[in-house]
């Protein structure tokens, strides 16, 4: 009796070679969507990065703006001069804002001290000016040219320069303003004492003098008088380092050191609305070097370039010009996407 065994079937080396290939293209057609996909992400990352951080730098542009003049109860525009201050860079409170305007490599105001260095040629810079927070209320009438007293908030252990103590917020060589509904006075922070819950501000020789103030000791009444940190910021752009050339919105506080707040922000133009007729509406809108008073601008239009951080490598370099207001700027031939950030803001504390 024979027995057949069952035949063997496999595929024929044309078969192999044909599925071989037919793999080969669908591997390659997948590798090609993915690396296309990655491409696409990439470069969507850098647009969500770009917008975020031109939206950023405008808010945060804006939040300090809004501030701009605010003295308590008052604001510069309505104590109509009687403010007493030394009318340097960080204590000049009769100007709620004010700007310098980049023509060239140099700009127009001059810059004071403290601004002058390393800021971007080409790019505008604004400082603004306002008493920070809800203010301390004097406990009693001002005593004698140098010492306020005002109900102490918190304790701040070791938060102030040197490791010392700081109270309601307030550091000594702190600039604080005190204002009631008809004057503010500016004065440095010498010595802080902290008794039964009552702070003693002993405070500089004040630039108070006469024809503003009658009583050289403005007894300011507790009833209505508040005492804040006074606070002058400004902004600028700077490039972060040499090594990467990352230009970048910053902001300086004061006397402290200037801080970096978002990266790829490339030009800053900025126009002041000054208001000739009184209306708190402006007349037109001007660059800062032909502001003729800076107590009459009402409003503020500023425009940022911000630029990806990274280049999109399959773009191709080519030098674009953008408008910035009424400024024309021209970005090298690199791979960078840009886009133009602008708003105008009402100042609020101007009214």
């Amino acid at each position: 009796m024979t027995s057949h065994l069952p035949r063997q079937h496999g595929f024929t080396l044309v078969e192999l070679m044909v599925a071989l290939v037919v793999a080969l293209i669908v591997m390659v057609g997948i590798g090609q969507v993915f690396i296309q996909s990655k491409r696409t992400a990439a470069v969507q990352d850098e647009l969500s990065r770009l917008q975020e951080g031109g939206r950023y730098a405008l808010h945060l542009l804006q939040e300090n703006i809004l501030k701009a003049g605010y003295l308590g109860c008052g604001q510069v525009a309505n104590f109509g001069g009687n403010i007493a201050s030394t009318g340097n860079y960080a204590d000049n409170f009769t100007l709620a804002v004010n700007g310098y305007e980049a023509i060239g490599n140099t700009w127009s105001p001059s810059l004071p001290s403290e601004l002058n260095a390393d800021i971007v040629a080409g790019t505008d810079i604004i400082t603004i000016r306002f008493a920070q927070g809800d203010g301390l209320r004097l406990t009693r009438p001002k005593e004698g040219p140098y010492l306020f007293r005002v109900n102490n908030t918190s304790l701040e252990s070791g938060a102030c320069p040197g490791g010392t103590d700081g109270y309601s917020g307030l550091c000594n060589g702190d600039l604080t303003v005190v204002s009631d509904c008809t004057k503010a006075r500016t004065f440095t922070v010498q010595a802080l004492t902290l008794n039964g819950g009552e702070l003693s501000i002993y405070h500089d020789a004040p630039a108070w003098g006469d024809p503003a103030d009658l009583d050289p000791n403005n007894h300011f009444n507790p009833a209505y008088s508040y005492l804040f940190k006074a606070v002058t910021v400004s902004y600028f752009i700077r490039i972060r380092d040499a090594a990467t050339g990352v230009p970048s919105l910053y902001r300086k506080i004061g006397d402290s050191d200037a801080e970096e707040l978002v990266e790829g922000v490339e030009n800053m133009q900025i126009l002041y609305g000054e208001d000739s007729d009184g209306d708190n509406i402006p007349n037109r809108f001007l660059s800062a070097d032909n502001v003729t008073d800076f107590q009459q601008v009402v409003a503020v239009r500023i425009a940022l370039l911000q630029r990806s951080v990274n280049e999109k490598m399959k773009r191709s370099p080519a030098a674009k010009t953008f408008t910035l207001l009424e400024t024309s700027i021209t970005a090298p031939a690199d791979r960078h996407i840009r886009k133009v950030f602008s708003t105008t803001i009402q100042l609020r504390n101007q009214e």
